[in-house]
């Protein structure tokens, strides 16, 4: 449609446009004024969209799979719905831009500021996030299973209620204060974690590696902690009411007022409390 022309001084202008459902596979929009533009249902498969400006587009349920987003604007977007399998998304902009029930599997994420973001219900399997910034996002019932470089989606504001991040390795990641009800964190690898402050409200830690993590004040009432690893682990002030903590390893954990399922609350280092 458009000459592969890098065209800085006179960009194409389709602001507001109206190309939803048009078929638009292997288009070239490189820095294209799409502003206000709807390409819902729009088929984009490989289409080039880098540093095209997108504020304000709707994409919903448009078909981005393998489309190059790099650099491109995409703030106050909509993609809800949207397939952005394997498309390029390194160094975009996206503030409050709606993820919401997309499919960002295997999409390459680095460097890509995402700022009141909202991924909530998304899958975002095997997503490469390495050098991304997340400030204030909604993770909320998303899948994030095997993301690259999962430690740069956290922020102390970032809500992942009901997120699904099992078997992900956060060896260090500070979940400080972090809103963690109902996620799924079994066979998580969380050696050295801060959690202190965190919410963890029925949570799913069956399995997950908590060695040498810092718990303190964390509400773990009724998680499933059964046969999760907790040795040498800060518990000071932690909440197990009504937790299943069934096989737990508690090796050296220090308790202190640390409230256990049973409501007992104990204090000083105990070693193989079942």
């Amino acid at each position: 449609m458009f000459k592969k022309i890098k065209n800085y001084l006179f960009p194409i202008n389709l602001r507001g446009t109206d190309l939803s459902g048009h078929d638009l596979r292997n288009q070239y929009y490189a820095y294209v004024d799409l502003r206000d533009a709807n390409l819902s249902a729009a088929n984009l498969m490989g289409a080039d969209l880098s540093n095209s400006n997108l504020k304000g587009a709707n994409l919903s349920r448009a078909d981005l799979r393998g489309a190059n987003l790099e650099g491109a604007l995409l703030d106050h977007a909509t993609l809800s719905q949207a397939r952005l399998n394997k498309a390029q998304l390194r160094k975009a902009s996206c503030y409050q831009t709606q993820f919401k029930e997309a499919d960002l599997t295997e999409t390459d994420c680095r460097k890509t500021i995402f700022r009141e973001a909202d991924f909530s219900l998304a899958f975002l399997d095997k997503a490469n996030f390495s050098g991304a910034q997340c400030k204030q996002v909604n993770f909320t019932g998303a899948r994030l299973r095997e993301v690259i470089n999962a430690k740069t989606l956290f922020d102390e504001k970032c809500s992942f209620v009901g997120a699904d991040l099992h078997n992900i390795d956060f060896t260090d990641v500070n979940f400080s204060h972090a809103r963690l009800q109902n996620i799924d964190l079994s066979h998580a690898i969380l050696l050295r974690a801060q959690l202190s402050y965190a919410s963890l409200r029925e949570a799913n830690l069956q399995h997950a590696n908590l060695q040498s993590a810092d718990l303190s004040d964390a509400d773990c009432t009724g998680a499933d902690m059964q046969y999760a690893h907790l040795q040498d682990t800060n518990l000071t002030r932690t909440n197990f009411y009504k937790a299943k903590t069934e096989f737990v390893n508690w090796q050296n954990a220090h308790f202190e007022y640390t409230k256990m399922s049973d409501g007992v609350v104990r204090t000083g280092k105990e070693i193989d409390i079942q």
